[in-house]
């Protein structure tokens, strides 16, 4: 029941959330973008919802993800240029890929959803075609309740944020590069509102294995669509830290070195291509393997 305190006209505004006499919320029409901060304290059912964005990367040869999570579960996605679109399930072709994020344990893998419908509150990775390039997209809802923020926001070990997260020396974050191929450590900058992240490395191979967009999706020649999700290129090399150790996976025989903070070489390590080799009984610290930082 709506509350009789309230003018009709202010009712039908958007972005206004009316409290009803039997103490839950409503909203005639909300409209959310990614340009900014997102707060809210109850959860509101709303006759309309639209979450707004344009892609910072698009799907290609090497990657294309970026990671990210809806304030409420979607079944109407539009671009700019194609009006509808949907997302690949297990069962069913579309436009556009989302994968979410599980753990069993040994390694992280990322999965299709069974159904079109994006869920609200948990994190997803997303690969929007070069051929909607510049597109805005939009997320969209009618009925749907709207989950208050204070809700838990984790899929897996890949958690989500409404408010930007600024980059701290006390925190280990790892967030999308900005060709959307492999999750770096944030050494600096933020991670914008609505984006997703894990709060440690990946287990060795599960980055190469699942975060690539390299072959064609059967059926579709045309030029610009869609690739699908495989393995990277062959001369990728994977390096990643877990539980204390270092991780190295190469695409063909190479010598790595690994170095401290400082510059000094700590170990030297002969890679056969395809392998993955284990580093352990490293003292805890940051090291420095083919430019990147490793923090264990």
């Amino acid at each position: 029941m709506a509350n009789k305190y309230i003018p009709p006209f202010l009712a039908q505004q958007t972005n206004v959330i009316i409290p009803t006499e039997d103490g839950k919320y409503t909203a005639s029409n909300i409209v959310i973008s990614r340009n900014a901060d997102y707060y809210m304290p109850v959860d509101v059912t709303a006759t309309s919802a639209e979450f707004s964005y344009k892609p910072s990367v698009y799907a290609n040869s090497l990657g294309g993800w970026e990671a990210m999570m809806l304030p409420f579960a979607s079944d109407n996605v539009s671009s700019t240029s194609k009006k509808l679109i949907k997302p690949y399930t297990t069962t069913a072709d579309g436009d556009f890929v989302v994968k979410y994020a599980s753990d069993n344990g040994a390694k992280i893998e990322f999965a299709l959803p069974e159904t079109d419908i994006i869920n609200a509150h948990e994190p997803f990775i997303i690969a929007i075609p070069e051929t909607m390039s510049g597109d805005e997209i939009k997320f969209g809802a009618s009925d749907v309740l709207i989950g208050s923020t204070t809700q838990k926001t984790v899929s897996g070990t890949l958690n989500g944020t409404f408010e930007k997260i600024p980059y701290s020396e006390n925190d280990v974050l790892y967030v999308l590069n900005s060709t959307g191929t492999e999750f770096e450590l944030l050494t600096k900058g933020s991670i914008a509102p609505f984006g997703a992240f894990f709060t440690k490395l990946l287990p060795a191979k599960a980055q190469t294995s699942v975060l690539a967009i390299a072959e064609p999706i059967v059926g579709k020649e045309t030029p610009g669509d869609l690739t699908s999700i495989g393995e990277t290129d062959a001369k990728t090399i994977s390096i990643y830290a877990y539980d204390g150790d270092i991780f190295i996976t190469t695409g063909e025989d190479e010598i790595i070195t690994i170095f401290s903070s400082m510059g000094a070489t700590v170990k030297t390590v002969e890679c056969k291509a395809g392998e993955t080799y284990k580093i352990s009984n490293l003292p805890q610290g940051i090291y420095i393997v083919k430019g990147k930082k490793i923090v264990i």
